[in-house]
Order: structure tokens, then C-alpha cells, then sequence
């Protein structure tokens, strides 16, 4: 008899757990949306039940697992055209230099140049060789061209200028601090021959390769610890001369040049902090020994740190905006990364969307890119409903349980770094797989 009733609760259990499934599973699906297994055949009305999804949020953020695949940036493409057209955002702001980005935010307002030299110049990390960025920088372009459209929108991007310790971009880490130079040459010929001196024999060595360390490339490590001193006081003067002249310099230039620059000095500083978490006695390892060194994970976390004081700047300067923000996952999150050392130890890695999602709370929402296949992703999971090449999907947030229970904490990068899914993005948009884009020549 006790044999049976065992039986019996163990059938009861079974039925309860059957029924919690096909719940999670019913809810899941509620929430679900396909997307075209052409991701370049994202159509508007493909789309028109996320505009319900991010409800008022101020900061609309998607993301893309990898960078350089079609479909995170189709679907970027196409929501941003979305969002505009419906008047929803004002701003679209992207990971690229804040710096360089001057460039796009000019050219999409109507200032003349060649889109090759705005996409070469005004996107770091070498992302002018993707096409979809040459679409969307075209399309706001012509959009803001249209005298029916009264509604502009601006473009900028949040990363620190110069594509740090990417030592194989055309502008480098020096590109904040040269382009301070060059406006102080403008609006203060004496000031400039002053700082030009003192700071130019350093402008060469604001440069990393952790790769390779030669005579013949100038790195930061070359640099003694004097020298790094003396750039650091100097680099200080300079911004300290730039905020006593504020008034000065905005009469002979504009409010406009000087905000950018004055953004530009406070870059050129945080620059020069991170090359600074490079060991003086700094020697080439292996690329595995660099992915454990604390120096790195200190320029990681920095860099990103950096991120959220230019988007707060952005904001700033665009009072009442609603805007959307485009990154790799890996910035975006709204929680830590949690990682395993070799070593057995094991530490959070903060990113930008970390802060973000601390300060402005329901303000701040998170579409997250997940991959299906192992060898294509940086985030992998297969979801309950697998019957669709690509889709987005609410994760609701009171039955966290549509993931399956050993999947809630992700594979992120390698098998030794875990994420929270429910906790770290509020929107699925998965693909299946991804494919390669087709660069652009330039």
C-alpha cells in the first residue's frame, strides 16, 4: 500500500510539473513574434509589436552577439526606421568613438562630405566596412532632409575615442587629443604653441599592441614612469586651461564646437587612465594569459565605465529625448557577467549597461541578441519554442520559468563565464544562426 501511494505522488508530481511545462511553454509562445528567416526582409509590421514591448522607456537598447553579422544589424536597421518614422526616438546612438562621431552627427543633419570619408573617419573599430551602417547613416540623411519632416534626428556614438589597445585602426588613440589640438590652434594660436609643445612628443606613444612590441611602433609602454607622469599633468593643464576659457572659446567658435571639444579633452584624459592599468614592465604574452591579467579586465571595465558618462552627455545635451542605443551584448547587459578563472577564482565583469540599468531603472530597456548554434555565439541557449529561424520574444518577468531550469544561467563566451538571461535583458531577439556580412570597400 505505501508502495502505491508513492506511485501515486509521484504520478501527482508529474502531472503538476507537465502542466507547469505546457504553462511556461503556452506563455512563452504568447509573447513570441517571428521575424523573417531573411533578415533583410524585416518588414514594419514584422515590428510593430515591440513598439507595445518597450513601452515609454527613455533608452531603447538592442544589441548584436557578434559584431559583423547580418541579421543584429537588420533588425537594428529596420527598427530604427521604425522608431523614426512613428516619432518615437530622436537619437540613435551606436558603439563608435565619441569623438569621431562628430563626423556622422554633422553629416546626417546635412553638412556636406562623401559618405566614404564620414563612415572612414566617424566610426571607429573599423566598422565603416559593414553596409549596414552606410544604409542607416544614408537613410537618416535623407530623412532629415525632407522639409515634410520636421522631426531630426541625431546620430552619435558613446565609445571612447580611438578603438583602445585595437592597434590596427587608421585613428588611433590619439584621435581625442589631436582633435583638441586642432580646435585650440583655432580659437587660441598662443595656447595651442603651448600645450602642442608640451604634449605633442607623447601624442605617438598613445598607442597599444598587446600582440607585438617593437623599436619601431611607438607604445605606451615605452614610456617611463616619469613620462607617464609628465603626460598625465599636462593632459591635466590642458583640460583645466579648456574649462577656464569656456566663455572665450565659445565666442570665437561656437557652443556647439566647444562642448564637443571640451567632451573630446575629458576623453583624451580617460585615454591616457587607461593606458595607464598597463604594467610598466609590460611583455608580450600569450592570448590566453592576456585574457586573465587584471590589467585587462581593469581597461575593460574602464572603457566601459567611460561609455556610460558619454551617454550621459548625450543625454544632456538632448534634453527629453528618447533615443535608441545599438552596442555588442557584452556592453549592454543589465547585469554582470559572472566568470571562472582558471585559477579557481572567479569575479563580476560590469559592463556599461550595468550603470545604466541602476540609474534609470524602467527607463533603460534591453533587447538581447541570443545565438543558437555553439560555434556562431556569444550568448547560446535554445529556447522552448525552436520551431523558428528568427524571432523576439518578452521574457516575462513574473514567470522567469519559460527558460528551462538549467538554462538560466548562459554560457557567455566560453563555458567558464555564466549570465543570468532573465536578469540581464528584457527582450529576446534570437536567430537561429547568423551569417557573415559582405564588407564594403573602401
Amino acid at each position: 500500500m505505501v508502495k502505491y501511494s508513492h506511485l501515486i505522488i509521484a504520478i501527482g508530481l508529474l502531472i503538476i510539473l507537465c502542466s507547469s511545462i505546457q504553462k511556461s511553454i503556452a506563455q512563452s509562445r504568447k509573447n513570441l513574434f517571428p521575424l523573417p528567416a531573411d533578415s533583410k526582409t524585416i518588414r514594419e509590421q514584422d515590428l510593430e509589436p515591440l513598439i507595445k514591448l518597450i513601452g515609454n522607456a527613455r533608452i531603447i537598447a538592442t544589441t548584436e552577439a557578434n559584431h559583423g553579422m547580418n541579421e543584429p544589424l537588420d533588425f537594428r536597421n529596420a527598427f530604427i526606421k521604425l522608431l523614426v518614422k512613428k516619432k518615437i526616438i530622436d537619437v540613435v546612438i551606436i558603439e563608435s568613438g565619441i569623438t569621431e562621431s562628430r563626423l556622422l552627427y554633422e553629416y546626417v543633419l546635412g553638412k556636406q562630405g562623401t559618405i566614404n570619408d564620414v563612415l572612414y573617419n566617424g566610426l571607429s573599430w573599423q566598422f565603416h566596412v559593414l553596409p549596414q551602417n552606410e544604409e542607416i547613416v544614408e537613410w537618416l540623411r535623407t530623412y532629415n532632409s525632407d522639409p515634410k519632416n520636421s522631426h531630426k534626428v541625431k546620430l552619435y556614438g558613446f565609445d571612447m575615442p580611438g578603438s583602445p589597445t585595437n592597434h590596427v585602426v587608421h585613428r588611433k588613440m590619439n584621435t581625442a587629443l589631436m582633435a583638441v589640438l586642432d580646435y585650440l590652434k583655432v580659437v587660441d594660436p598662443v595656447g595651442y604653441t603651448e600645450f602642442s609643445n608640451k604634449l605633442l612628443p607623447y601624442g605617438a606613444y598613445l598607442h597599444v599592441n598587446f600582440t607585438s612590441h617593437t623599436p619601431a611602433e611607438k607604445q605606451y609602454i615605452d614610456l617611463t614612469a616619469a613620462e607617464r607622469e609628465k603626460l598625465n599633468l599636462h593632459i591635466q593643464e590642458l583640460i583645466q586651461y579648456i574649462e577656464v576659457n569656456g566663455i572665450v572659446f565659445t565666442e570665437r567658435s561656437s557652443r556647439q564646437d566647444y562642448e564637443w571639444n571640451y567632451q573630446s579633452v575629458l576623453n583624451a584624459r580617460h585615454t591616457i587612465n587607461l593606458a595607464n592599468y598597463i604594467p610598466l614592465n609590460y611583455k608580450v604574452v600569450s592570448h590566453k594569459e592576456l585574457e586573465a591579467s587584471d590589467y585587462l579586465r581593469k581597461i575593460v571595465r574602464y572603457r566601459d565605465r567611460v561609455m556610460v558618462d558619454n551617454i550621459e552627455w548625450i543625454l544632456g545635451r538632448e534634453p527629453g529625448s528618447r533615443v535608441l542605443l545599438f552596442a555588442g551584448a557584452g556592453h549592454l547587459l543589465k547585469s554582470p557577467v559572472n566568470i571562472a578563472l582558471d585559477s579557481g577564482q572567479t569575479y563580476q565583469r560590469e559592463c556599461a549597461g550595468n550603470y545604466l540599468s541602476q540609474r534609470y531603472k524602467n527607463d533603460y530597456v534591453v533587447i538581447g541578441n541570443l545565438v543558437a548554434k555553439e560555434n556562431e555565439s556569444i550568448i547560446e541557449n535554445k529556447f522552448i519554442d525552436d520551431q523558428h529561424a528568427n524571432y523576439f520574444l518578452k521574457i516575462p518577468r513574473e514567470d522567469a520559468g519559460f527558460l528551462r531550469e538549467e538554462s538560466k544561467q548562459l554560457d557567455y563566451q566560453s563555458k567558464n563565464m555564466k549570465l543570468d538571461i532573465a536578469k540581464a535583458i528584457d527582450i529576446v531577439l534570437f536567430n537561429r544562426r547568423q551569417t557573415m556580412v559582405k564588407f564594403r570597400g573602401n
